[in-house]
């Protein structure tokens, strides 16, 4: 029978928080962030269908980077053509999920810096100028069947560049610095006469695509490009089960005890295995918070989740039943393997 010694927990509780260096490292495997469960086929409302969308010339892109993120999972997708013309309660007939978005904001904006520095032994003043674009967009999954959100996700995405110019004798005509990895691209600010060193501009505006010949705003509208790009990435813990490594720090539990010695080296090893055999030894002993907490993270390592939820439960039940506050680090730890367990059964089900 195992004996919880709540007094010199009690005398000891400082160091329920403290930890030694040995960490245990194990990976957790998760369900799809959207339930998509006995879905066989799926698709994206193309944005750009909304006409009156303030960000039209941005929706194709944007959907064309949401049809991109649902293609890494393995679900059918549907070409949503097949919906253009029919009504919304109708698309259960062609699809099981379809996703539906909008842009929120979209602009860009423009700093520049000025410093003095030395370049052919003369005083020259460098501008540096730094472009950002950035563009937030909303979307959900839609059951179609009867129109049921499976979820909603906000993001943002920003893409920037930096580019240099030296101005001052022995710079030759004033344009790019030489090494600046931007060079041909357009130059933006026109005349920057009599601005003084050190000062900082910006310029914040809304989102306007370069005309049909890329003269006006083309740097801009490539680094819009690129921030839309980045949502494609972002879709992959939706749709498809994805794994965490976590890493859990052990316990010092109290005396010069030689087992706990002797598992800490195992565990630096990456010898889960022995090292739970000996922890389970030393908890059945010692009956310690410490010990229990460890044994419950080598069961996690070694793939027991739910023995070491148990373990865990146990080990609270029996603090609060004692009349005291059961530590911090063991609710926090049980909250996450009810978690862990409830994915389990999700992705089982996926099966």
């Amino acid at each position: 029978m195992r004996k919880f010694k709540y007094l010199s927990i009690l005398l000891t509780f400082s160091l329920l928080f403290s930890s030694c260096a040995t960490s245990v490292m194990f990976d957790v495997k998760h369900p799809p962030l959207v339930d998509l469960r006995n879905v066989n086929t799926i698709t994206v409302i193309p944005l750009e269908w909304d006409k009156t969308g303030r960000y039209g010339h941005l929706a194709e892109r944007v959907t064309f980077a949401l049809t991109q993120g649902v293609k890494l999972g393995k679900i059918n997708f549907v070409d949503p053509d097949k919906l253009r013309f029919i009504p919304e309660q109708n698309y259960s007939q062609h699809v099981d999920v379809y996703i539906t978005g909008r842009i929120i904001n979209a602009g860009s904006y423009r700093n520049t810096e000025t410093r003095e520095e030395l370049y052919n032994h003369a005083t020259v003043t460098k501008l540096i100028e730094t472009r950002t674009a950035f563009i937030s967009i909303e979307y959900s999954y839609v059951r179609s069947v009867n129109r049921e959100v499976l979820g909603t996700f906000k993001k943002s995405g920003t893409s920037r560049s930096v580019s240099e110019e030296l101005i001052g004798p022995n710079t030759g005509r004033r344009g790019r610095f030489p090494n600046d990895p931007y060079q041909g691209h357009d130059q933006g600010q026109g005349n920057r006469q009599g601005q003084r060193p050190g000062q900082r501009q910006g310029q914040r505006h809304g989102y306007r695509q370069g005309n049909r010949h890329g003269q006006r705003g083309s740097q801009t509208d490539s680094l819009m490009t690129t921030a839309i790009s980045k949502f494609s990435s972002t879709m992959s813990h939706e749709i498809a089960p994805w794994t965490t490594t976590e890493k859990r720090s052990i316990r010092r539990v109290s005396g010069n005890n030689p087992q706990v010695s002797e598992a800490g080296k195992l565990i630096r090893q990456k010898n889960y295995v022995e090292a739970l055999n000996v922890y389970k030894d030393i908890y059945q002993k010692d009956g310690g918070v410490f010990a229990g907490y460890n044994t419950a993270v080598l069961l996690q390592a070694n793939n027991e989740f739910t023995g070491a939820l148990g373990l865990l439960k146990d080990l609270n039940s029996g603090i609060t039943k004692s009349g005291k506050n059961s530590p911090a680090f063991i609710k926090k730890e049980i909250k996450r393997m009810e978690g862990y367990i409830k994915g389990f059964v999700i992705l089982e089900s996926y099966k």
